[in-house]
């Protein structure tokens, strides 16, 4: 069985990683489709994920969603076609899983999605519009939760399984390696900190609050006068806007601390001695969640609504006076025990494993 999985984000690297680490052995293909090591995507990177350097860099993150989306679909196809892959997966819901998906197509290949059927019912963001696309597309759907199984269901999708969340992997695989993960020295001197103290880890870098300056605006605001020192790890996009608004960077407060891109194990272990985190991120929401650290999603909805229904996320949007009521909230309680649920609706940690069980009977 001949496998490969397009990427083009460092998230999506990190949701592909324990399905190429659970066909090890099978010479799986890694298709990048931004440029080599861009966005903090170093060697260290891809050995913390227990990757090999992807196969094929395509040089192709920048650009018009068209641009981007027919550049990739047309470096991709004879890439794909040389290949002769018998799946082709892709993961989430940017641009370079649409991509991807309609590559494969074109040539043949059949296509797998990872993260299949995840909405939010806001036709209005490309996190949803991509994904309904793509979910027409393939011919098996890989589901993190039942929920997203039943979205599927609702749309007339065939091909689903409920496999649970390749994070949920991904988390466990990490805490497998217990203290020695990180050490504590390496990830206060990454944090800009000289030791121990409480934090918020905080991301800001959806399209949602990027391309709004007024909501980014409010967001810098609302960190800056949080009572806890604020990391914050500055996606490219965000650098971007605040490069374009010097007058906004100048009220950014002494509490919160700009960082460079983390490495997967840092990140990890950052969340896990947070206070609290402050997202507009998936992915974080639900490490959070695995992690136990309460979270406030800084968005106007998210898709991961099961986070909400257990009581871990809080969504706040860009509103200030609704971010500090969930974070004082959360700072008057005692921090909870970490408690890693390898049961409930996102599955039981072996996500990857029945995903590739379901391509090699497929």
């Amino acid at each position: 069985m001949r496998v490969g999985s397009v990427v083009g984000a460092r998230s999506e690297l990190v949701r592909c990683a324990p399905v190429l680490r659970a066909l090890h052995g099978q010479g799986p293909l890694l298709f990048h489709t931004g440029a080599a090591f861009d966005y903090g995507t170093t060697p260290e990177f891809y050995a913390d994920l227990g990757l090999p350097l992807a196969d094929h860099d395509l040089n192709l993150g920048r650009g018009t969603t068209a641009e981007r989306v027919g550049g990739m679909q047309r470096a991709l196809v004879p890439l794909l076609e040389a290949a002769q892959l018998d799946w082709l997966l892709v993961y989430g819901s940017s641009a370079a899983t649409l991509a991807g998906a309609l590559a494969a197509t074109k040539v043949g290949v059949r296509v797998g999605h990872v993260e299949a059927g995840v909405r939010s019912y806001r036709r209005d963001t490309p996190d949803e519009l991509y994904p309904l696309i793509v979910d027409q597309l393939a011919s098996l759907h890989f589901c993190p939760t039942p929920q997203a199984v039943r979205a599927l269901e609702d749309e007339g999708i065939g091909g689903l399984h409920n496999v649970g969340d390749v994070l949920l992997d991904n988390v466990l695989h990490f805490l497998s390696a217990g203290p020695e993960m990180v050490k504590e020295g390496e990830l206060w001197a990454a944090l800009g900190l000289d030791g121990p103290t409480d934090i918020a880890f905080a991301t800001v870098h959806h399209h949602e609050n990027t391309h709004d300056r007024r909501r980014l605006s409010a967001l810098i605001h609302a960190l800056s006068d949080l009572p806890i020192r604020v990391v914050l790890p500055l996606h490219p996009r965000s650098q971007e806007q605040l490069a374009a608004q010097p007058e906004l960077v100048a009220t950014i407060g002494p509490n919160v601390l700009i960082v460079d891109p983390l490495r997967p194990k840092m990140t990890l272990a950052a969340v896990a001695r947070s206070r609290v985190v402050l997202t507009d991120s998936g992915g974080l929401q639900r490490e959070a969640y695995y992690l136990g650290v309460p979270c406030i999603t800084l968005r106007d909805g998210t898709e991961w609504v099961d986070t909400l229904d257990l009581s871990a996320n809080t969504v706040a949007g860009a509103d200030g006076a609704a971010i500090a009521a969930a974070v004082q909230g959360i700072l008057a309680q005692p921090r909870s025990k970490v408690q890693v649920p390898v049961r409930g609706p996102f599955g039981q940690g072996d996500a990857a494993q029945r995903i590739v069980q379901i391509l090699a009977r497929s």
